[in-house]
């Protein structure tokens, strides 16, 4: 499901004539900026807007203090929210949209987004805007040019581009002719483009086109790697420059960044060396022959126990604990009478985290919600229920982000 996930990071426009490629700003550039762990808009919060038009105006991924409505840690909160069109939303005030509205629009058999693997994978997360799959991420070469679905095809800016269609070169952001100059404008324009729908830079008489540095069989920086996926520095075929970046990607840097023991491009998340993200979906096939991908499960699995006495007044804890991976976040919400904290939130750094602020007597109709979760992985969610004279009611099931609607853990 990652790649749906990770699809959330990018806007939702597609290119037109009428207008130039800008370079991407930072809420549009598929690149961790603020070091959040998220990435672009729709979901990094210091990003305004769901799509890229909203997205391209906004340059800083930088989050804010206090965090905006949506994403304050307090429901609703982006994705789970319909009343949440994007990660730094600060009104939470939204409507229903086709992957909220309770109906299967697009006629699947599945409906909304409720999270993977129950709701509709190609709802994105639950404000958005349309319940169909994209053109740029839904495995068809639509343009017949031999390329398929983002990064390979050069008309896909991003996953979530609807049009496959390769831009012309006045308006496709590159120096096609490399005379320093790019496209019809905005800015100085290159002297070959007569408007932005033009197909050529060149000036006449056009000179040969070679093949781009990305996809002309030569390792033109001399770093041992030829060419698209193989080479950190192509983000596509059709990239004209090799040099790596000055930070390697996650998918060329030699580091295991997900803790699944497969590194760069053997990890099944990396779809190139240029790849900055190596969380990957596991796919797998429904009883109803549904082919539906999800995350991987956290590893190894939460442990969450409880341990007290009850009586009459209700439950006296005397050790709760979790047992999380390294780098997830437990974090225990509190509602009911006599609470000691409405929310508590833990970095696990060691193996088993004590919630010492619920050790403690707690009355009767208390209930603890405990979430363990990392990003990119499937994580754990527990209930305790509290009883006078009785153990307390638990339930489990799994949940990806905290505060989100838990659902049914998958079988396998």
């Amino acid at each position: 499901m990652l790649a749906l996930l990770a699809a959330l990071a990018f806007g939702l426009a597609s290119p037109n004539g009428a207008s130039a490629r800008l370079p991407l700003s930072q809420c549009e550039d598929n690149i961790d900026n603020d070091g959040d762990g998220l990435i672009d808009a729709p979901s990094d919060p210091g990003c305004t807007g769901n799509n890229a038009n909203q997205a391209g105006n906004d340059n800083n991924e930088e989050n804010v203090v206090p965090p905006p409505a949506c994403s304050d840690g307090v429901a609703p909160d982006f994705p789970a929210a319909y009343q949440c069109a994007y990660a730094g939303d600060p009104s939470a005030t939204g409507v229903m949209t086709p992957c909220s509205n309770g109906v299967d629009d697009d006629a699947d058999g599945v409906t909304d987004w409720v999270g993977l693997p129950l709701g509709d994978p190609k709802c994105l997360w639950a404000a958005d805007p349309q319940e169909i799959g994209r053109a740029c991420s839904n495995g068809i070469d639509d343009d017949n040019d031999g390329f398929k679905d983002w990064p390979a095809d050069i008309g896909c800016p991003n996953p979530n581009n609807n049009n496959e269609a390769n831009l012309p070169q006045c308006n496709d952001g590159r120096d096609n002719d490399g005379n320093g100059l790019v496209d019809f404008g905005p800015g100085p324009r290159d002297p070959g483009c007569a408007s932005a729908a033009d197909t050529t830079e060149a000036t006449s008489p056009s000179p040969p086109t070679a093949s781009p540095q990305c996809s002309d069989g030569v390792d033109n920086d001399g770093d041992g790697k030829v060419d698209y996926p193989n080479d950190p520095g192509c983000t596509s075929r059709a990239d004209e420059d090799e040099v790596d970046p000055p930070v390697p990607p996650a998918c060329a840097d030699g580091i295991d960044n997900d803790g699944d023991l497969r590194i760069d491009l053997a990890d099944p998340g990396c779809s190139s060396a240029s790849d900055n993200d190596e969380f990957h979906t596991i796919t797998f096939i429904t009883p109803q022959g549904e082919v539906v991908s999800r995350l991987p499960l956290l590893s190894p699995f939460p442990i969450i126990r409880m341990r007290g006495a009850a009586d009459r007044r209700g439950v006296r804890i005397s050790l709760l604990s979790v047992r999380a991976p390294a780098a997830s976040t437990v974090s225990i919400y509190c509602t009911g009478p006599g609470c000691p904290r409405k929310r508590v939130v833990i970095r696990a750094g060691k193996a088993i985290v004590r919630a010492r602020q619920f050790e403690k007597r707690l009355r009767s109709g208390t209930i603890l919600k405990i979430y363990v979760t990392k990003p990119g992985y499937m994580g754990k969610y527990t209930r305790f229920r509290l009883l006078r004279n009785r153990p307390p009611l638990r339930a489990d099931r799994c949940a990806t982000r905290p505060g989100t609607r838990p659902h049914s853990c998958p079988e396998s």
